[in-house]
C-alpha cells in the first residue's frame, strides 16, 4: 500500500533501532550508534547556548591581617 501512496516504509535508521528491539546484541550496537550520533551533539550544543546560572557573583576572599608574634 505505501507504494501505490508513493510514501517511503521506513527511513535505515528506523529499521536499525526496530532490529535493536528484538535482536539483543545488536541493543548495544545501536545504543552506541545513537548516543554519538544524536545525543553526544546536543548535549555539546546545550552546553554552549547555556547562560551562566542566577545568583551573585562570587565575592573575592577578605586578606586577613598578619598575626603578631609577642617576643618571649
Amino acid at each position: 500500500m505505501t507504494r501505490q501512496v508513493g510514501m517511503k516504509l521506513a527511513s535505515p535508521q528506523t529499521v536499525l533501532v526496530l532490529l535493536a528491539g528484538t535482536i539483543p546484541v545488536l541493543t548495544f550496537v545501536v545504543e552506541r550508534w545513537v548516543t554519538r550520533r544524536y545525543i553526544k551533539p546536543a548535549q555539546a550544543a546545550a552546553a554552549v547556548v547555556q547562560p551562566p546560572a542566577p545568583g551573585p557573583a562570587p565575592q573575592p576572599p577578605v586578606p586577613q591581617p598578619p598575626v603578631q608574634q609577642r617576643p618571649s
